[in-house]
């Protein structure tokens, strides 16, 4: 599983791999909202989570904009 975050000028903000994820567990990919330990301005950001099915060999890409506010 990979997770890729970016801010509105399209330059990555975040990004993980989890190698061996697992059914009914917590990712080891968790974003905490900073960049270089800086809490990032509120304001919208484009995340896509690429994972693969592990029964039919394939490789699905789920994309969306997640919104930081505190």
């Amino acid at each position: 599983m990979e997770v890729l975050i970016q801010n509105r000028w399209g330059e990555i903000i975040y990004f993980c791999e989890d190698l061996s994820p697992r059914t009914g567990k917590p990712s080891s990919c968790i974003w905490d909202g900073k960049v270089n330990g800086k809490k990032v301005i509120n304001g919208s950001y484009f995340i896509q989570i690429r994972y693969g099915v592990k029964d039919q060999g394939e490789i699905l890409t789920e994309r969306g904009v997640i919104l930081v506010l505190e």
